[in-house]
């Protein structure tokens, strides 16, 4: 919980919100708002009351007595009747709505408005009491942020390729009724090859260079190709695209299985003993680094990857893959299995 603000003032906040009495919501802001801390650590215990209702929310839904509910929630066994009472009024769907707004207020109070802190806390009362704020351009501020995070799912199939402008999967001379000469090659560069040695076997790793105008400019354009094998002019060969995620594969992070995906893609083609792992550099799932870590900050507040995404106004998924499909053909593989 947030030192410095008062959780009886913020419960009578919440409760007038679950109430939708937007005047005494708005009459309690005004009386516990402190323009020192911009009003962060009123936000911080807001948030933190929301959790408290969802967990209460969960527990009961599964059968847990009020008291038992209040204590899985993190509050003493006397607060079991507010919570059921506000529990009451606002269902599982509104609380996790409050939740995304009190991230898009924590971003836009943390600098990404010019609005004054005060405006930006009611204007989220007006959104949490159900009432419209207004056009988009006219809400919390936040729209100014161009940056994102990403998924948490980074490896993918090759079946996938199939959406992109050339399509690498049919045999033979033509592909998709493209003739092969005439495939969009002006944009890959081989730039080095060499053996790599690793615990799985030895892999040829092959480093392209693809310019995308489309992609996100924090993203490098060097993609890599680890083969094993003979697979110049083969048919059915094993292939796994992977999208670089440097949190997972580098410093072991949790919220993704990324660096097992890419293990286990490197173990299965050295244990078949011909194959090509594509590694493209689209961290958080093609919108950078930094981006993905801010959206990471975003699902601490509650929001969820998506939801992350579009709060900070950016595509939920940038992913490309028709650097994909040219590697294939620099590789000279005919056909594909995944």
């Amino acid at each position: 919980m947030i030192v410095g603000v008062k959780p009886s003032s913020v419960w009578e906040l919440v409760s007038a919100v679950g109430r939708r009495d937007l005047g005494s919501a708005l009459a309690t802001l005004a009386r516990v708002y402190d323009p020192k801390d911009r009003g962060l650590p009123l936000l911080g215990t807001l948030a933190w009351s929301t959790r408290q209702l969802v967990k209460f929310s969960a527990a009961t839904a599964r059968g847990l007595s009020p008291g038992d509910a209040a204590r899985h929630a993190g509050a003493p066994p006397f607060k079991a009747g507010d919570l059921a009472e506000q529990s009451r009024r606002v269902t599982q769907a509104e609380l996790e709505r409050w939740l995304l707004t009190l991230a898009e207020v924590d971003l836009a109070l943390k600098g990404g408005s010019k609005r004054p802190p005060q405006a930006i806390l009611e204007a989220m009362v007006i959104t949490l009491c159900g009432r419209k704020r207004g056009p988009r351009s006219a809400g919390f501020g936040a729209q100014g942020l161009t940056e994102s995070g990403h998924g948490t799912s980074c490896g993918l199939v090759l079946k996938q390729v199939a959406s992109a402008p050339v399509e690498m999967s049919q045999p033979g001379p033509h592909v998709s009724g493209v003739q092969r000469s005439e495939l969009p090659m002006h944009r890959l560069e081989t730039l080095a090859r060499a053996p790599l040695p690793t615990r799985f076997g030895t892999f040829q790793l092959h480093v392209f260079r693809w310019d995308d105008p489309k992609a996100h400019p924090d993203l490098s354009n060097e993609h890599l190709a680890l083969v094993m094998g003979d697979v110049k002019g083969a048919h059915g060969v094993p292939v796994r695209v992977h999208s670089e995620c440097l949190t997972s594969e580098v410093f072991g992070s949790l919220k993704c299985d990324c660096k097992q995906q890419l293990e286990q893609a490197q173990a299965e083609i050295a244990r078949l003993g011909t194959g090509a792992l594509l590694y493209l550099r689209q961290e958080g799932r093609g919108i950078g680094l930094a981006n993905k870590i801010r959206a990471y900050a975003l699902q601490e507040l509650g929001a969820n990857t998506i939801e992350a995404n579009r709060l900070l106004h950016l595509p939920v998924d940038a992913l490309q893959y028709d650097v994909a499909a040219a590697m294939i053909r620099s590789l000279g593989i005919e056909s594909w299995i995944s």
